[in-house]
């Protein structure tokens, strides 16, 4: 078993299940006013041209999309749905002693389903939890070896109207058989009329939490500022030079959001930052490690829309 206990950070605008743009179930507190929420988005980014350590340099453009949907089960409980897909294009160079022999994999799919049920026990205390099933592979790999899947509980605490705290934990199976532990920190805190600063707590497809501070500078527009920790397990094809490997690619995604309402249930943003300290792994099936190598500081740049119904 293998213990991850990472307060890890996903980019929150480039579309995700976490925080509004990298995709698992956000913990963001939003009020409906009907029986059933819907939440649909997609988005689109490129992570610029950057050297890999000892030869060879990549880059890589995503899109990716979601649809969440909210069920009032009875007063106190809600239901949560997730579906969310995520295609990453890998542009590889390099000759053969660079990172994974210049060419380590091409197109990644990533795909994931999950559900939170929400248990309200008074007006201040609010139970969670729920399952995350998920697949990541190469084109061409074999997507029932490409499964995993986990869950999260924890709760979250309404201090007042403008402040809630929250921990959790969960639990996510690995594609080499171990498993990772982590915690989850919910923060959503209203510090004046125009500043917020919140946390997704919750498992998404690339990491774990996000950070958020958001200032509301005119009544349709908002600026973010984050960062945080990502990571990108998935399973290769057995066509590539390593047969049902294991690639991963990590980095510290740190951000600027520009955020506009085009009305009150449609969102755009614009995104751009710089991806730091970041790596790329091999590995063979079992988890034993081939290569692992670094690359330089990177910027990215995205786009990014959310409707709500």
């Amino acid at each position: 078993m293998k213990f991850v206990l990472r307060n890890g950070f996903v980019l929150v605008a480039t579309g995700g299940f976490v925080l509004p743009v990298f995709p698992a179930l956000a913990q963001d507190v939003e009020t409906r006013q009907d029986d059933v929420g819907i939440r649909i988005r997609g988005g689109g980014l490129h992570q610029f041209e950057t050297d890999i350590d000892d030869g060879g340099d990549f880059d890589v453009t995503r899109f990716d999309g979601s649809i969440d949907l909210t069920f009032e089960l009875g007063d106190d409980l809600d239901m949560a749905l997730n579906l969310g897909f995520e295609r990453s294009m890998y542009d590889f160079s390099g000759g053969p002693g660079s990172f994974g022999m210049g060419n380590p994999w091409d197109d990644i799919n990533t795909g994931s389903a999950g559900a939170r049920f929400t248990l309200r026990t008074d007006n201040q205390w609010e139970i969670w939890g729920g399952p995350l099933v998920r697949f990541s592979a190469e084109d061409g790999a074999d997507l029932g070896e490409a499964v995993t899947g986990g869950g999260t509980v924890g709760f979250t605490h309404h201090l007042g109207e403008e402040l809630s705290l929250g921990a959790g934990i969960g639990v996510v199976t690995q594609l080499e058989d171990s498993t990772a532990i982590y915690p989850i920190i919910v923060v959503d805190w209203q510090i004046d009329d125009d500043l917020r600063l919140r946390t997704g707590g919750g498992v998404s497809t690339r990491g774990w939490g996000g950070v958020e501070l958001i200032w509301s500078f005119a009544p349709e527009w908002e600026l973010g500022l984050g960062g945080g920790f990502e990571s990108r397990q998935f399973l290769l094809n057995d066509n590539g030079p390593f047969p049902d490997g294991i690639g991963e690619d990590s980095g510290l995604p740190i951000f600027a959001r520009l955020g506009y309402d085009i009305n009150p249930n449609v969102e755009l943003n614009l995104i751009a930052g710089v991806i730091a300290s970041g790596e790329l792994r091999l590995e063979n099936r079992s988890g034993t490690l081939i290569q692992e190598e670094d690359f330089d500081s990177t910027p990215f740049v995205g786009i990014n829309f959310r409707l709500r119904f």
